[in-house]
C-alpha cells in the first residue's frame, strides 16, 4: 500500500486506489473501508485556549482532509485528544462542539443542523472545582462531493449559554502539567 503525506501536521494516509480501478471501488460491498487519513496536532507550551463566543469559532487545531477514491462514499470522522474545561466558581459552565466540514474548498458548515453535537456542561454551583474531560467527538458523515474533491474537517466549538467562557484545550488540567497529543481521523467507507 501506498503511504503519502497528506499535510505539515503529521498527517499520513493509506490509498487504496493504485489496487483497484474506479470502477473496481464504487461495486465493492456497502460499507467496506477503502482508506484512512489522519491528522496529529502537538500543543505547544504553554498552551490554554479560552473561547468567550457565544457563535461556533474555530479550534485552531488544524484539519483532516481525505478525497473519496470512490462515489457516494460515507466519511467516518473521529476527533480526540482535546481537553473540555469547566470551572463553576469562576462562571465557566462548559461548552458545545461541532464538526464542521469543507468541499472543494468551500466555506466550513456544520455536518449535522443540529444545535449541538459535543456538550460539556456543569450545574454551574459556585462551589464545585473545575476539571477537564478528554474531548472526544465522532461522526458518520454522508456528504454530496464530486470524485477527485478534498473534503476537511475541524473542530469547532463555543461557550455554553449563562456561562463566561470554556476551552478547547487547558494546560496544566487533566495534563498534570503535560500536553495531549490532538488526533483527527477520517475513514471512506464504501456505500
Amino acid at each position: 500500500m501506498a503511504l503519502t503525506k497528506t499535510n505539515a501536521r503529521s498527517g499520513y494516509s493509506v490509498d487504496l486506489s493504485s489496487y483497484a480501478t474506479s470502477t473496481d471501488l464504487n461495486n465493492l460491498t456497502t460499507g467496506v473501508f477503502l482508506q484512512a487519513t489522519s491528522m496529529t496536532y502537538e500543543p505547544v507550551s504553554p498552551f490554554d485556549y479560552s473561547v468567550s463566543s457565544d457563535s461556533y469559532i474555530d479550534s485552531t487545531f488544524g484539519y483532516v482532509s481525505i478525497t473519496p477514491i470512490a462515489a457516494n462514499s460515507k466519511i467516518y470522522v473521529q476527533m480526540s485528544g482535546w481537553a473540555m474545561h469547566v470551572n463553576p466558581s469562576a462562571n465557566n459552565k462548559g461548552g458545545n462542539f461541532k464538526i464542521y466540514r469543507s468541499v472543494a474548498g468551500g466555506s466550513y458548515g456544520p455536518v449535522t443542523s443540529n444545535s449541538n453535537e459535543f456538550i460539556y456542561q456543569t450545574d454551574g454551583n459556585a462551589n464545585a472545582v473545575w476539571n477537564d474531560h478528554r474531548g472526544d467527538a465522532v461522526y458518520l458523515d454522508s456528504p454530496s462531493y464530486t470524485l477527485g474533491d478534498e473534503i476537511r474537517y475541524k473542530l469547532y466549538g463555543r461557550k455554553a449559554s449563562d456561562t463566561s467562557n470554556t476551552r478547547f484545550y487547558h494546560a496544566g488540567g487533566h495534563t498534570a502539567g503535560g500536553y495531549n497529543t490532538i488526533h483527527f481521523t477520517a475513514f471512506e467507507i464504501g456505500s
